[in-house]
């Protein structure tokens, strides 16, 4: 058609449902212009990471080996992906974001495979959503959230439970932090 269409919402799904590309404003200046893959999977920052959909941020300093990239905090130190290693000074501000959806519950003691980084918390809350089980598990002094299929092909975790949280490197993204 050719036609040119300029919709402004507050609703992140409609704007992920309808949009070829997505703008985001903060402060009357844009954060981000992308298509709405590059916005969930790939926010430039951390206002971009919290504002579509849900998402875990670990806050911390810019830690660099090589040419690997991690975010260290308060007794962790977690490695980030390698398309994310321009741009962030060492020691910067920066923050670690995966979306809950690339999270898995674990027994505490499987083994971890390779690729995979795992942090231990404790299971404070399981709500069934049907098809899927929303996590909320305390780890690292905060509340992280993880989702999974409610079926008998995923592991299920019950509230006080220990429970190891994984996920694959290349599913995080490094962002300056706020």
């Amino acid at each position: 058609m050719g036609i040119t269409v300029l919709h402004v919402t507050h609703d992140q799904e409609e704007a992920l449902v309808l949009s070829d590309r997505i703008a985001i404003f903060n402060r009357g200046r844009i954060e981000q212009l992308d298509n709405p893959k590059g916005i969930y999977d790939h926010p430039k920052t951390e206002f971009v990471a919290d504002f579509i959909g849900e998402a875990n941020i670990f806050r911390g300093v810019v830690g660099r080996d090589g040419e690997t990239i991690s975010v260290k905090g308060d007794g962790w130190h977690l490695l980030g992906p390698a398309h994310c290693k321009e741009a962030l000074a060492p020691e910067s501000r920066a923050a670690l974001v995966i979306r809950p959806d690339k999270l898995v519950l674990v027994p505490v003691n499987s083994p971890i495979a390779s690729g995979t980084q795992r942090i231990i918390g404790r299971v404070r809350q399981v709500v069934y959503l049907g098809g899927t089980l929303k996590y909320e598990v305390e780890a690292l002094n905060q509340a992280i959230y993880a989702r999974s299929k409610s079926d008998a092909s995923s592991f299920q975790a019950t509230p006080g439970e220990d429970v190891g949280v994984e996920w694959r490197t290349e599913h995080g993204v490094v962002v300056p932090a706020n």
